[in-house]
């Protein structure tokens, strides 16, 4: 097929020359390219699709990847989500005063984080030069 469309794109040029009078010079150039044209189409490997067979496998293969990656994940935040509310009830039936520290420290500490990440990003889109 692919010879078929340089040789289609051969006589297409060659027509086109000969209408415009194309030089000697430019006809050896247009020939050397076609040349390497033909070249290129020896050279490079046809591939074939895949079958579908082999496609579904992939996509079996990559969902199967991502449920168990996301039980992964369920599980992790289980176990930290129960290590925090058990170290917090456990922390509040022993001392009440402690419990509030470590809450306001807590609350003190993301509203920080988030006005850190706020500055942050109004820094980042600053352009240095522009001012």
């Amino acid at each position: 097929m692919r010879k078929n469309k340089s040789k289609t794109n051969q006589e297409a040029i060659q027509d086109a020359s000969l209408e415009m009078n194309v030089s000697n010079e430019d006809q050896e150039l247009i020939d050397q390219l076609m040349m390497s044209f033909e070249q290129m189409d020896h050279v490079i490997p046809h591939s074939t699709a895949p079958h579908v067979g082999h496609l579904e496998r992939l996509v079996t293969e990559q969902k199967m990847a991502v449920r168990r990656r996301h039980h992964i994940e369920l599980l992790c935040f289980f176990l930290v989500a129960l290590v925090l509310i058990g170290g917090n009830t456990l922390l509040v039936m022993t001392s009440w005063t402690a419990f509030g520290i470590f809450q306001g420290v807590t609350l003190v500490a993301a509203l920080g984080y988030l006005f850190g990440s706020y500055v942050r990003r109004k820094k980042k889109g600053d352009v240095q030069h522009a001012k």
